[in-house]
């Protein structure tokens, strides 16, 4: 990265330290916002593995739209690339959780489709 980038500038990137008060209860903030979001985003991921869990004691996916599923896959997949390439490890934890419940909702579907 070159110093001109936007990446390169932006104040989260840079130590707490080196810049103003402002910066830094911002800077400290987005820290804690950051694992505030990586709690939250494996939470929500969760809901996946319920469908599953309930297809599962069903023995059927009789009620399971698979089309949702396999958007919600191609979106998270998406979100991680994303995040890998900000190296932004929220992203990263949170989507690549969600992502396992996402495929393991849809393999899931195919092994119990009628």
């Amino acid at each position: 990265m070159q110093s001109g980038d936007f990446y390169f500038n932006r104040s989260f990137q840079k130590s707490p330290f080196l810049a103003g008060n402002l910066a830094q209860s911002l800077i400290l903030g987005q820290k804690e916002a950051g694992i505030l979001t990586t709690i939250f985003g494996i939470i929500m991921s969760f809901g996946y593995f319920t469908q599953i869990f309930k297809m599962i004691k069903r023995k059927s996916s009789a009620d399971v739209s698979v089309t949702t599923y396999i958007i919600f896959s191609i979106g998270l997949s998406f979100w991680l690339i994303y995040g890998i390439s900000l190296n932004d490890l929220p992203l990263i934890i949170s989507n690549t959780i969600a992502l396992i419940g996402a495929v393991s909702v849809v393999i899931t579907f195919f092994k119990y489709k009628k």
